[in-house]
């Protein structure tokens, strides 16, 4: 019998995913939390973040979301918010 996987894109992922896909350990998400709220990020811009450290660490071949790859991503998220502003 053959094994049928799925995949889905990260970018695909729902809410009710990122917790299983993109979860943080506990150190990480109090880190987390606190660099977004002095940067005043919204849930669900919090949720474009991590599906985008999700997707860094793949490509680091990390199997969980590393502080390097978190902070890349929120900092692709502040450059683009930049980009906007001009």
């Amino acid at each position: 019998m053959k094994t049928l996987k799925m995949f889905i894109k990260n970018s695909d992922l729902k809410p009710e995913h990122i917790a299983i896909f993109c979860n943080l350990d506990k150190i990480l998400t109090e880190e987390m939390i606190y660099i977004l709220n002095k940067l005043n990020i919204s849930s669900r811009a919090t949720h474009s973040i991590l599906k985008l450290a999700r997707t860094i660490a793949d490509l680091k071949d990390e199997s969980n979301i590393s502080r390097e790859s978190l902070l890349e991503a929120i900092e692709h998220r502040k450059h683009g918010e930049k980009l906007l502003e001009e």
